[in-house]
């Protein structure tokens, strides 16, 4: 079964927060770790919090860390940390061209 994908996008961060981030960042908190309270966390799923940028991830970190919510199993990502994970698992063996290729076909 394929893993389920969700974008979520908003114009203000108030209203996204409590309507969607928050409620999202608290499912995953109790779906991503696994064990009992003898054992060590398990991650059982992973998780990813795509952002524009570094700032951005540190507010969300911040924000979460305010709230008291868990940042156990997921990832914070910038656009081209993203791309390189989904071409690592989609396409392994494909080699995409680097600048310098690309400069070569001007």
């Amino acid at each position: 079964m394929a893993p389920r994908i969700s974008l979520y996008r908003c114009l203000d961060f108030a209203s996204a927060w409590s309507s969607v981030a928050r409620p999202w960042f608290e499912k995953q908190r109790g779906a991503s770790l696994a064990g009992d309270a003898g054992q060590s966390y398990i991650l059982s799923r992973r998780a990813a919090v795509l952002c524009p940028g570094a700032a951005y991830a540190a507010f969300l970190k911040r924000q979460l860390v305010a709230e008291g919510l868990s940042l156990i199993g997921i990832e914070f990502l910038n656009p081209g940390r993203c791309w390189e994970i989904l071409r690592r698992h989609l396409a392994p063996e494909c080699r995409v061209a680097e600048r310098a290729d690309l400069h070569l076909l001007l």
